[in-house]
């Protein structure tokens, strides 16, 4: 564990019209692309989309036995990012579905960096694929389903690109 972490996380809707997102996994890597925590989070509301497409999630990770219940990854999670640095891209997301909540002063979001966001008027976010592609010559979520080591990873190494101008 580094005083940098990146986070990422997939998640599954519920609900009417699976529109209401929840945890179904995620991944926390190291300042040197490590992971340090990875897991699924059992489901503790109705899947009404399981996002498959998207999240690469399947019924057996968020309702079988190699899912760990949300109030453990939780926690897990609170107390690994507790005082980091924490990287990521749209991390709003991520804390939402965490059920959790970080100080902007140790946050690091790549879809709300100026110098990142989409000119001209620098009000919209570009996709993590994009920044990935344009500033790291890195390809990612080519395949059907992202990972979230590999976003968390794509969004540390522009982070690394631009820390020093971050800082």
């Amino acid at each position: 564990v580094t005083d940098v972490l990146a986070l990422d996380c997939e998640m599954v809707g519920v609900g009417e019209g699976g529109v209401e997102s929840m945890l179904a996994q995620v991944c926390v890597i190291n300042e040197y692309g490590n992971t340090v925590y990875l897991s699924y989070s059992r489901a503790y509301k109705t899947v009404t989309d399981y996002r498959t497409h998207v999240s690469g999630i399947l019924p057996r990770h968020v309702e079988g036995s190699s899912a760990r219940e949300f109030a453990d990854v939780k926690r897990d999670v609170a107390e690994l990012i507790k005082g980091r640095i924490v990287v990521g891209h749209a991390l709003e997301n991520d804390f939402s579905a965490l059920q959790l909540h970080h100080p902007r002063e140790d946050t690091r979001d790549t879809a709300k960096w100026r110098p990142l966001l989409r000119p001209p008027h620098f009000r919209k976010p570009r996709r993590l694929r994009h920044l990935a592609r344009d500033f790291c010559a890195l390809s990612i979520q080519c395949g059907d389903a992202h990972d979230p080591a590999e976003d968390a990873l794509a969004a540390l190494a522009i982070y690394r690109k631009f820390r020093n101008n971050w800082e």
